[in-house]
């Protein structure tokens, strides 16, 4: 299984992946839907608290 590796992944974003990392059971409040397709620890999914779009 090959390992993510974002190319464009902003500062800001970066850093909220980090801290769900660091943060057990956290979730991450956007309006970025990038965050669907960011893991945290490599594989696993990064819970999103996020707005429908319409």
């Amino acid at each position: 299984m090959s390992i993510p590796i974002y190319q464009d992944i902003t500062d800001e974003a970066a850093c909220l992946v980090r801290m769900s990392e660091q943060i057990s059971d956290s979730a991450v409040c956007t309006l970025n839907n990038d965050f669907r397709a960011y893991r945290k620890e490599k594989m696993v999914v990064i819970p999103v608290i996020m707005a429908e779009l319409k």
